[in-house]
């Protein structure tokens, strides 16, 4: 009986384990557009990252490109389980538009922004589809500078976003089957420190 509950054990360990490692590659391809950490790239082609990753019983068939100064893109990808297709997507060009000129933060800044609200709203919104968010600009965000002091913060930044909810209404407060223009995300941080979501709305 002892040698069952040690064997159930060491099981559930694994499961837990295997979960957690497939759902961190998961989350990094199809949260973060970035190549999985955990699986072994074949057929790799010239592009630095596109091919075939294979995990323990899972692979990823990425398209992507590599780009020297703001690093890996996945384009598309196909997100397998024991052979079976679980999801198919690829990155929206508007999901990291950093285009916005900026005296007061660098591209990685703005880039560090918009990652921590594409995540959260993959994580949090559901029902609802981005579909382009960009910087604000200086003005806007200097505008809001009594976030970052209301929040014993530094820096605060201003981002703008459009976004779809389906007819769920998402959590309940918004209006199905519409779609939000100008939505603004403030989020705030102390000097090199990583940025905190404070605020959204209109």
């Amino acid at each position: 009986m002892k040698k069952k509950s040690i064997l159930l054990v060491m099981i559930v360990v694994l499961l837990v384990a295997w979960i957690s490692i497939a759902y961190s590659d998961y989350a990094k391809v199809a949260i973060s557009f970035d190549k999985p950490n955990f699986c072994i790239l074949i057929n790799g082609a010239d592009d630095g990252g596109s091919g075939k990753y294979i995990g323990l019983g899972y692979s990823f068939t990425i398209d992507g490109y590599l780009d020297a100064e703001d690093g890996y893109q996945v384009d598309k990808y196909t997100y397998r389980i024991l052979g079976i297709t679980i999801k198919q997507d690829e990155a929206s060009p508007n999901k990291t538009d950093e285009d916005v000129n900026s005296e007061i933060y660098s591209r990685q800044d703005i880039s560090d922004a918009i990652d921590a609200i594409t995540k959260e709203f993959d994580r949090e919104w559901n029902g609802c589809t981005l579909l382009e968010i960009q910087y604000a600009g200086d003005e806007v965000s200097m505008n809001y500078q009594d976030w970052a002091d209301r929040n014993d913060a530094d820096e605060v930044i201003v981002l703008l976003s459009t976004f779809e909810v389906d007819s769920s209404g998402g959590d309940g407060s918004l209006n199905p089957n519409s779609t939000y223009d100008n939505w603004m995300w403030i989020l705030v941080r102390n000097s090199g420190g990583k940025w905190q979501h404070v605020d959204h709305g209109y």
